[in-house]
């Protein structure tokens, strides 16, 4: 009897560490989405940065001329414009994702508007890809 129990739990965690349990594609991409503008708004710009592609943080901190992604974001998060909605952007709401095999693209409802959100995927990963783009509403 208790080879018959040991048997069946060894079973069911061996079907349990199969298949299930892991992320989609689809939710990865809508969890980085909202894990960047969460992070972004919360002042967290390393965290933020961590949610973009490799080539997306080397060009923010080249456009910004300084050393990092997070002096770059925390260099833009301090102007006026970008300030007075940051807390925002922690309410964003990803309406729709296309994946295109290691791109896809995330609509991405925030500030009253849509616009899309590029994402690369870097090893198992999805991160976000460049400026977002204006579709307006």
């Amino acid at each position: 009897m208790k080879r018959a129990v040991a048997a069946l739990s060894v079973l069911a965690l061996a079907i349990a560490g199969c298949g299930g349990g892991g992320k989609s594609d689809k939710e990865k991409i809508e969890s980085t989405v909202r894990d960047y503008f969460t992070a972004f708004s919360a002042g967290d710009y390393a965290k933020a940065c961590g949610d973009l592609s490799s080539s997306t943080r080397e060009d923010l901190a080249k456009a910004a001329r300084v050393k990092d992604c997070a002096t770059a974001l925390a260099r833009g998060a301090a102007k006026a414009n970008v300030k007075q909605f940051a807390q925002q952007l922690k309410n964003v709401g990803v309406e729709s994702v296309e994946i295109h095999g290691k791109t896809a693209d995330a609509k991405v409802r925030a500030l009253g508007s849509t616009t899309t959100v590029p994402m690369t995927k870097e090893g198992s990963d999805w991160k976000v890809q460049g400026p977002a783009g204006e579709e307006g509403d």
